[in-house]
């Protein structure tokens, strides 16, 4: 009897907390109308600055619930390359009911480029386990992968490397792209890479290079 009292009591206070707060939901597209996800969703409280937050769904809808009665800002953090941060501000929210807020994001940096913003392509997942392999044997590393400057200290010149650095640094010129040869052979900028792998050669594209790729012969032979 005690613990059937309890739980009535329990569920009583439990539906007065519901019925005493509200929620916001909608979905967050962009300019084609295509559901955005993931994208984080944050609710503001105006009164006293408490932020509730959410993740979209895969079709980019989202709901943030069990909000105290009162004025929310709205905000998108912006979502790499392709769409920049989002707010809304003076969204209402009533005891017991819910405010549809539906979002529509305006393409970014890369005018919605698809492929081109690693932080769309990172969550997918990553290769896990030994390195792929060609017929040959040896590492194959062909495929799409995002470059990322590495996890360690900044490995110190050696001394005639760092004297002939200052020296071409002084006069302004020697830098390997003013003979259009290649600026970054190892994977360190944010930017999306395809290598394209032979027992020959290797290829390095992406967008931020002079002339944009990158050639690496692996038969011990130089070509012009």
């Amino acid at each position: 009897m005690r613990f059937a009292t309890a739980y009535l009591c329990f569920a009583i206070l439990t539906r007065s907390a519901f019925a005493q707060s509200g929620s916001i939901a909608g979905t967050v597209t962009d300019p084609d109308g295509s559901g955005i996800s993931p994208a984080r969703v944050e609710a503001k409280n105006s009164a006293t600055g408490k932020v509730y937050a959410t993740m979209t769904s895969g079709q980019g809808a989202y709901s943030i619930g069990r909000l105290p009665a009162g004025t929310y800002d709205i905000t998108v953090p912006a979502v790499g390359f392709t769409f920049n941060k989002y707010e809304q501000k003076g969204v209402a929210v009533k005891a017991g009911e819910a405010a549809r807020t539906d979002i529509h994001l305006p393409w970014g940096g890369n005018l919605g480029t698809p492929g081109d913003d690693f932080s769309l392509i990172a969550p997918r997942g990553s290769v896990k386990g030994p390195a792929p392999r060609g017929r040959d044997g040896k590492p194959d590393l062909s495929g799409v992968w995002i470059g990322n400057a590495p996890d360690v200290d900044t490995p110190e010149l050696l001394p005639w490397a760092e004297a002939i650095t200052k020296q071409r640094r002084a006069k302004g010129t020697g830098n390997p792209g003013e003979s259009c040869l290649p600026g970054d052979v190892f994977l360190v900028s944010p930017f999306i890479y395809r290598i394209i792998q032979t027992p020959s050669i290797m290829a390095i594209l992406w967008e931020g290079n002079v002339p944009g790729f990158t050639q690496i012969f692996l038969d011990g032979l130089l070509a012009c």
